[in-house]
């Protein structure tokens, strides 16, 4: 498909760094199925597979740092030249801080990181944060739009910075701040897809990607919603109408995700 030779050129362009980079990406991942299993998006294997897939994509598409995966792809591909740790620690924060400091002792200096869960990361948004770190500044923040964080980049000297924090909880970003108010926050607000109504909330906001929207529709979330997003158009067909149908559900609110718009 046309997405898919583009991901493959993508992760191409980026094939040819070495792995001696000062810097390093580090996306958190889990099997596709198991994450729809504890999202309670039962029937959403298909598009979680499909948005790590992006994650990977913008990830391995920043050109000034090595990629490192920690955690298990599920049998999406290992981008060529990347590497992949294991996930060590019993709580979810326990790895996460043991992850940053394996990357650390691989010998990298500033670190920025993600999940694969992340509806609208892109290559630009991690160069930016790398930037800041290069500038000076020991810590870059990405707002999540539930309070946390979707990306955490700093300077490895700076891990210590990470300790005791509420991972997992609305309350990151406020705990970071407060203990690190030095941190740069990217003006860009994204949100992770943890559950359905972040999923038909982000439909409502027109914030997926087209292929994405497609899955969604095919998987029944949000119908009154996803149907705004006209089907793919074959070759030889005229485009289908986009449809204005309204919302039933409950209210739903959209931020603005523009730069310097941060909700």
């Amino acid at each position: 498909s046309e997405d898919a030779g583009q991901l493959a050129e993508d992760w191409q362009m980026a094939a040819h760094r070495a792995g001696n980079a000062r810097e390093a990406v580090v996306v958190f991942t889990r099997p596709p199925e198991v994450d729809a299993q504890s999202k309670q998006l039962h029937r959403h294997g298909a598009f979680l597979r499909e948005l790590a897939r992006r994650c990977l994509r913008a990830a391995h598409g920043c050109q000034r740092a090595d990629l490192v995966v920690v955690g298990d792809l599920g049998g999406i591909p290992l981008p060529p030249g990347a590497r992949i740790l294991p996930q060590r620690g019993e709580s979810a924060s326990e790895r996460f801080l043991q992850a940053l400091r394996d990357v650390a002792s691989l010998g990298y200096e500033r670190i920025a990181a993600v999940g694969t869960d992340i509806a609208g990361l892109s290559s630009g948004l991690l160069d930016r944060a790398f930037a800041k770190l290069e500038g000076g500044r020991d810590m870059v923040l990405g707002p999540a739009a539930d309070g946390g964080a979707y990306l955490v980049g700093l300077r490895t000297e700076a891990l210590s910075a990470l300790q005791e924090m509420p991972w997992g909880t609305s309350q990151v970003l406020e705990s970071l701040l407060a203990n690190h108010p030095g941190a740069y926050v990217l003006e860009r607000q994204l949100s992770d897809v943890d559950g359905q109504s972040t999923l038909r909330r982000l439909t409502a906001c027109h914030l997926l990607p087209h292929t994405l929207a497609a899955l969604a529709r095919e998987l029944g979330t949000c119908p009154q919603l996803v149907s705004l997003y006209p089907s793919p158009v074959r070759r030889g067909r005229q485009p289908a109408p986009i449809r204005q149908v309204q919302w039933r559900g409950p209210p739903v609110s959209c931020p603005d995700t523009r730069p310097g718009h941060a909700a």
